[in-house]
């Protein structure tokens, strides 16, 4: 049962803003507990002397969390902003945050007179019974810490499934039905790709996109319509790299610096003069740049869209 619970996972990685929460509550309840610890050690200091106890306290406790998240950090670099950390670890980390802040005092106590009176006076004569007075109250606030981490978990799991609810209302609403040709062709392709819209992610069927537009560092998504909403423009800030980037290549195809289009809607490739132009079967034109229309035009040859080709 006890191996059990420290196995059970925690989500410790939650936003920044959060963690500056947990470890300022953390902060809080040590410093606490120092003038406690005290009188039940039975040290009598004066409230000058406690007052730099507790700062030394508070001082090496932040310098500990900061080589772990350090550490934390540099090991979850470019991974996602959630880590599942066992009970287990997250008892090492507290014991590594409560041992590393200890060494911090021990080797800092010279820094000032009064904090060297302290370590002499007070802690030097007990130390070896010390670690054993303060285990409880360090067991106690680790227990609340655990308590508190654990509430921010649920919190994260809740916001997390109601974004994904949200994301698959997306989905659901943005996938546009297949006609004949595409069937035929075999050019369906179900991948999801992310799209930042009023300040959350969304994910949308790549299928269902007729088209592409940047406008300096924003995209205009177009959506086709379906049974349940007519057709739907996102304008999101994402540049038309990262966008095309996450597109299947057997689906779109940039035919202009300003454009990216899916050829599932493309009607027909148009000619004037020396220019081309792209009509999709919602009655849009897209410019096509010359440097581009050798490829534009190896989709046709290729069949990449069945309707007329008129030049």
């Amino acid at each position: 049962m006890i191996i059990s619970w420290l196995k059970q996972p925690v989500t410790y990685r939650v936003t920044q803003v959060k963690r500056i929460h947990f470890y300022v509550i953390a902060i809080t309840l040590i410093a606490v507990s120092v003038p406690f610890l005290h009188m039940y050690m039975d040290n009598q200091l004066s409230f000058a002397e406690l007052f730099f106890h507790t700062l030394t306290v508070v001082f090496s406790t932040v310098i500990a969390i900061s080589f772990f998240e350090l550490m934390l950090w540099a090991y979850l670099k470019g991974k996602t902003r959630k880590w599942s950390l066992s009970t287990g670890l997250f008892w090492l980390f507290f014991s590594g945050v409560f041992i590393l802040s200890f060494i911090i005092m021990f080797v800092t106590r010279n820094l000032l007179p009064i904090t060297l009176d302290i370590w002499t006076q007070h802690i030097e004569r007990d130390l070896g019974v010390i670690p054993w007075k303060i285990l409880p109250v360090a067991l106690l606030i680790g227990y609340l810490l655990m308590q508190i981490v654990r509430r921010y978990s649920l919190k994260q799991e809740l916001t997390d499934l109601k974004e994904l609810n949200e994301q698959l209302k997306v989905i659901q609403n943005g996938v546009a039905p297949l006609d004949h040709e595409t069937k035929e062709s075999g050019v369906h392709d179900m991948s999801k790709f992310v799209l930042p819209y009023k300040g959350e992610n969304i994910y949308l069927n790549s299928t269902s996109v007729i088209r592409i537009e940047s406008n300096e560092n924003y995209c205009h998504v177009l959506i086709a319509p379906n049974e349940k909403q007519s057709e739907q423009c996102y304008m999101a800030r994402i540049t038309l790299t990262e966008v095309s980037n996450q597109l299947p290549e057997n689906l779109f195809l940039q035919v202009h610096r300003s454009h990216i289009i899916n050829f599932s809607y493309v009607s027909n490739l148009i000619r004037q003069g020396r220019n081309f132009q792209l009509k999709l079967k919602n009655g849009d034109s897209i410019p096509v740049s010359r440097s581009r229309i050798e490829q534009v035009q190896q989709r046709v040859e290729n069949g990449k869209f069945s309707e007329n080709v008129t030049f």
